[in-house]
This record gives C-alpha cells, sequence and structure tokens, in this order.
C-alpha cells in the first residue's frame, strides 16, 4: 500500500487549499451550481422513510436476500467442530428499516461564496431478523454429557444417547461465547458524519453556470460493529475531502431572482452535470478477517484501512411548471468506489477483505417542488420557503450494496 498512501499524500496536499472552502449540497431542489445571495441564511431539512429493505445486489449484480450470507450450513471450526460434521443449516432472513433526517444550515458569505453545514441525523436505523435452523441433515448436535474444557459445548453426533439437535438459543450461545453478538433484531439511533465546507460560483451568464464545491467529511457517526452481524454503520469511520464541480444550462425567458436560486419559471428548465470526487483518507478499524463465503470466524483484529474513494456522476433536468413556483426534477447518478486496501498484523490475511471491496451503485431520483420564491419576488408573500417530495431507487449495484428505496419530504427556509 506504499503507493498508493504516498499518492493519497500528494493528493491531500493539493487539497489543502480548498479546506476554506467547506461543503454545501444543492440550495436547490438538485445539486446544481446555485449559491445563496450575500447576507442570505439557508435552514434545510430533508426527513427521509426508507421503504422496508429486504435484498442486496450481490459480486455478479444480481439482487439476493439480506441474510443470504448467514443461511448456510453450520460447519464452521469457530463451532469446533470436526472435519465432516454438520450442525445444520441456518436460516436468517433480515429486514431493514431506516428513517433519518439530513439537516443543512449555509449562509451567502457574498454573491459567489456560500458556506454551509450539513449533518445526519438517524431516528432509527433497525433491522428485524428471523432465524431458524433446518436440522434434517445434520449429523451433530449437543450433549450436556459431553461438556468438557476441550468441548464446551458439549458438541456430540447426533446418534449418541442424549444428543439433540441444535436449536437458535443454542446457536446464540455458541455466538456469544466466541464475542459475538446474539443473531437477533437490532436498533439504533445517532448521529451520521459531518460534513462542512462552501461552494465558489466562478462562472454566470443567463444561459450558464459554473461552481467549485469544496468539502471535509469529519467521522461523527458510529461505525459498523464487528462483532454484530446484522447492523451496519451510521457513518464512514474516516475522514474525506470532498471536490465536487456543478454546471447548470440553462433556457429562460427572462433572468430572475427564481432562476439565480435553482427555481425556473413555468415553461423554463435547467439541465445540470454534477462531477465529484471523494478523497477518503486512511484509517485505523478493529475488523474480522473473514474468507468471503463465511463472514463467521474468530479473527478479530485492529487494521490499518484505506477505505475506496468514491467517484460520482449526475445529471438532472429542473424543469418549471404551472402554477409559478412548481418544479419537477429527474435524476440520475451513478456511484463507483475503488478498492478498499488493509494492513494488518504479520500471518493475518487481511487480505481477505480487499475482496469484493470495490463496488458501483446506479440510482434514479425524482423531486417535485414548491417554492414560494416567485411570490416573494412580486411582494405576495413574506418568506420564501421550499417543500419538496422525493422518490429514490437504487436499481443496480453490486457487491452487498442495499437495494434500497425512500420517500424525502423537504423543507428548506431562507432568511436574511
Amino acid at each position: 500500500m506504499g503507493s498508493s498512501t504516498l499518492a493519497r499524500k500528494l493528493l491531500v496536499a493539493g487539497f489543502a487549499a480548498f479546506l476554506m472552502l467547506p461543503f454545501l449540497p444543492g440550495v436547490s431542489v438538485a445539486d446544481n451550481a446555485t449559491v445563496l445571495p450575500e447576507g442570505v441564511f439557508l435552514f434545510q431539512a430533508e426527513n427521509r422513510f426508507f421503504l422496508p429493505v429486504t435484498s442486496r445486489f450481490n459480486t455478479n449484480g444480481d439482487t439476493e436476500p439480506l441474510g443470504a450470507q448467514l443461511s448456510r450450513p453450520l460447519v464452521s471450526p469457530l463451532f469446533g467442530l470436526p472435519a465432516g460434521a454438520n450442525l445444520g443449516n441456518s436460516q436468517v432472513d433480515i429486514e431493514v428499516n431506516q428513517e433519518d433526517t439530513r439537516f443543512l444550515l449555509a449562509y451567502g458569505l457574498t454573491d459567489r461564496l456560500t458556506l454551509g453545514a450539513r449533518i445526519r441525523y438517524f431516528w432509527s436505523a433497525r433491522a428485524d431478523v428471523n432465524t431458524s435452523i433446518n436440522t434434517a441433515g445434520a449429523n451433530f448436535g449437543l450433549n450436556a454429557g459431553a461438556v468438557t474444557a476441550a468441548n464446551p459445548f458439549g458438541l456430540a453426533p447426533l446418534a449418541a444417547p442424549g444428543t439433540t439437535p441444535i436449536t437458535v438459543t443454542d446457536l446464540n450461545k455458541i455466538l456469544v461465547a466466541q464475542g459475538f453478538q446474539p443473531i437477533s433484531d437490532w436498533q439504533e439511533s445517532g448521529v451520521g458524519d459531518l460534513e462542512i465546507g462552501g461552494r465558489y460560483q466562478y462562472y454566470r451568464s443567463n444561459n450558464f453556470r459554473a461552481a467549485f464545491t469544496g468539502a471535509v467529511r469529519a467521522p461523527t457517526g458510529e461505525t459498523d460493529d464487528p462483532n454484530n452481524l446484522v447492523d451496519y454503520g451510521l457513518g464512514d469511520g474516516a475522514w474525506a475531502l470532498i471536490a465536487q464541480l456543478q454546471q447548470d444550462w440553462i433556457w429562460q425567458r427572462q433572468p430572475s431572482l427564481s432562476s439565480r436560486l435553482g427555481f425556473p419559471l413555468p415553461g423554463d428548465f435547467f439541465f445540470t452535470t454534477h462531477f465529484q470526487y471523494d478523497l477518503v483518507l486512511p484509517d485505523q478499524e478493529k475488523l474480522r478477517v473473514c474468507p468471503v463465503s463465511n463472514p463467521v470466524c474468530s479473527t478479530l483484529v485492529e487494521v490499518d484501512r484505506d477505505l475506496g474513494d468514491l467517484v460520482r456522476a449526475e445529471v438532472s433536468t429542473t424543469i418549471g411548471l404551472w402554477p409559478r413556483g412548481l418544479v419537477f426534477t429527474p435524476l440520475y447518478r451513478y456511484d463507483y468506489f475503488t478498492k478498499t486496501d488493509y494492513s494488518g498484523p504479520a500471518g493475518v490475511p487481511v487480505e481477505l477483505l480487499e475482496i469484493n471491496s470495490a463496488k458501483q451503485i446506479q440510482a434514479y431520483k425524482l423531486t417535485l417542488t414548491y417554492t414560494t420564491i416567485p411570490l416573494v419576488v412580486d411582494n405576495k408573500f413574506p418568506v420564501p420557503i421550499n417543500f419538496s417530495v422525493t422518490y429514490r431507487e437504487r436499481f443496480a449495484g453490486d457487491n452487498n450494496v442495499f437495494k434500497s428505496r425512500y420517500v424525502g419530504f423537504d423543507i428548506a427556509v431562507y432568511l436574511q
């Protein structure tokens, strides 16, 4: 990982000049090239209700149940089984539900530069788990009379007198004895990662505008617990530097404040392209080093980790509808995460963690927004407010990416 780390350090040095330009997501309905007028504050809150998630994209890009890796023959050496022994087959069904809100506070320092901060709060991140064991093909079970210091769980052939098939309760006791959490329902709430930064609009005309956004992401969200087989992290656990380029091609009959803030009047529209690169910095994390085919193993070590960087491309169209202030925005997003690099203690095969660590995601988003900005411009309403409803769906991906959908409700208020 030496050459990769050196390259990253050089990129970090090059990025340092941008750290005074904190991050700001789009002040409109899409991540476009708009900025706030000088002296204007924006407070925005988007609440997202995820529809139940029961599947993910596997290494081939096909969908499979979330519990597929845990639904398997119980033959792990973790249980102390001899070669050829089988406790049965586990069946784990998982349904993930989530509700979170993304809060944004931004300020127009000048007519060209907007500063802001965004944080995500998870009201509920939950996994509902149903576990069963099919012992029809088992040849081993548990026998209280077979418990010894060398055989603490009392594993014995089913043919032996007093041996009974393993139950879910027995399986969880074995997992707990090995340092794992039981395979059961999980729920968490708390803050996600914090992003701060700003956007500079370096070009503006009636038909085109362009902006650069610089960002830093702080790992304030709780990360995935390596001892819990059904949870997921509220944050990535690593610092990141973010660079974005936004470009808007504008068709409008007459320039207006609405168009400057990203809301075209009826019959007008914007075409936006958004390019992003997240440079994720190396960190340390305690992880279980297991084969890809078996997520349950006993090797738990602290490793040096270099999470894959994110390359993102988005295209969207923002269309002004009737009545004035009603806007529709369809958006397509492509994300590519580069391979994660690991290094760890001598003799620990941390390279297993790198397998299938690169991933890609494709999603679309449909947003309908109503803004009072045209009414404010005409002195018919006192405060600029935006109300939005969004539907987002991941329709393609690979390497264990959740196949998720959500409905979002957004309110944004401009204050001076």
